[in-house]
């Protein structure tokens, strides 16, 4: 007790100093939260297209399944974020990822939208709202501090590799500048050892999906054509 009397100072400035320490420490370290979507959507065909700002044009996507990564950096330190891939687990092959990057350099704006209704039985139904896409500008990134970061992911089936084609499940991952003690299984560079966050989705029948949305969609367009056609010659 007198020991505690007489350095009463010093023992206070060491529990400051370390109060202080913890604080730091938690508030700076590398950590973040992140949320996926439940599931990787086949989007019914050219629903999903890239907005020119200079001419006033759309070019749509045909082919596209699409998911997306909320990501929370509570601390105050930015955090980059980088090998972000989607890819197919049991054969470790890249699916083409749109990004800002991957949209022709004469497009202005860069923008890529989303039509709302993914269900519907007429034209107007499935093309009516729309809504931009938080599409990454890069496969890598910053985190900022104290912030909320969504990444749409948009896979281009399009371009789909032929050795992919009965492909029935699919991986989103991506590291952060944070060691870690185990590797990432399905790294393809020498970034083994930073922290990785992955999601894996079963996509079995998509083929199909995607098969009965084509017809559905030749279906609406005949119908829209008949309806006009139908419309001058009462006029």
């Amino acid at each position: 007790m007198n020991f505690i009397k007489t350095n009463w100072i010093a023992i206070g400035s060491l529990v400051i100093a370390t109060l202080s320490f913890l604080y730091t420490f938690f508030k700076t370290r590398k950590s973040i939260s992140v949320t996926w979507d439940d599931n990787f959507v086949c989007n019914f065909p050219d629903t999903t297209f890239v907005f020119n700002s200079e001419t006033h044009s759309k070019e749509s996507m045909t082919h596209v399944i699409t998911s997306s990564i909320s990501i929370v950096n509570p601390s105050s330190t930015d955090i980059s974020f980088f090998d972000l891939r989607i890819f197919d687990p049991k054969t470790n092959l890249n699916i083409e990822m749109v990004t800002q990057k991957t949209i022709p350099s004469y497009v202005e704006g860069k923008h890529v939208y989303q039509h709302l209704n993914k269900q519907g039985n007429n034209y107007q139904q499935i093309y009516g709202r729309y809504q931009q896409m938080d599409i990454p500008e890069r496969k890598f990134g910053i985190l900022k501090g104290n912030s909320f970061t969504k990444i749409d992911i948009i896979g281009d089936f399009d371009v789909l590799p032929d050795e992919l084609g009965n492909i029935t499940e699919l991986t989103i991952s991506f590291k952060i500048s944070k060691w870690t003690l185990f590797k990432d299984q399905y790294a393809i560079t020498n970034r083994k050892k930073y922290k990785s966050y992955s999601k894996t989705y079963d996509i079995s029948g998509w083929n199909e999906q995607w098969q009965s949305m084509l017809e559905l969609q030749q279906q609406m367009l005949l119908k829209a054509v008949k309806d006009a056609q139908s419309t001058q010659s009462d006029k």
